[in-house]
Formats: structure tokens, sequence, C-alpha cells
């Protein structure tokens, strides 16, 4: 079933998975022409440090690590800018999907 204002990007979002030490966020998305994006992350995701900044989905798989291109296909709403006040929702990330986070703005800490 879908979700209302759930929708597909055309082109997707993609960037750099960058960990950004006393940015309000432990991870962004830096896209090809500079731009940092603001990403709420599916529920359960966190980010370690494994010696660099890695994205965990919510079982503890690796998504990306610091460098690493991410792809957002899908988001909600789907038209978002990607500025910290106004956050992409992932859900769909690099082809799979995950359940929208809706009660949580920001990831954990990064932890060692």
């Amino acid at each position: 079933m879908p979700v209302a204002g759930v929708g597909r990007v055309d082109p997707p979002v993609s960037g750099i998975l960058e960990h950004l030490d006393g940015a309000p966020e432990p991870v962004m998305l830096r896209t090809d022409d500079g731009a940092d994006l603001s990403v709420v992350w599916p529920e359960g995701f966190h980010v370690r440090n494994m010696p660099e900044a890695t994205l965990l989905d919510d079982r503890g798989g690796v998504i990306a690590r610091a460098g690493d291109r991410v792809v957002l296909d899908s988001t909600w709403p789907a038209t978002r800018g990607g500025e910290y006040a106004y956050p992409y929702f992932a859900h769909f990330v690099n082809g799979k999907c995950y359940s929208i986070a809706l009660n949580s703005r920001d990831l954990p800490p990064v932890s060692p």
C-alpha cells in the first residue's frame, strides 16, 4: 500500500556519506555540486566509527561508510530540499525499502 506523500525522486537524491565533526547531525550526504543534504534516516539506523563513520541499518548491516555513495530512491515528502530545517526522510536507501522514522529527527551520536 502506498504511503501518502512518499514518492520516487527523479533523478534520485544521491551523495557521498560524510561525517562532519561539530555538525548538528553525525552524518550527511554531500552532493556532486558540494551541497550538504540533511537526511532523517529510516527507523533503527545508527552510526558507528569502525574506524570511519559507518551507517548501519536496523539489523546492524552496513549501509555505507564515510566516502561511499548513498542513493535515496524515494523520500518523504518527495519535495523536501535537504536543508537541516527541511530534511529528506529516507524511505528507499540504495534500492531497499525501510520504515520511515517519523518520530526522530536525529540519529544517535556516533559511537566508538
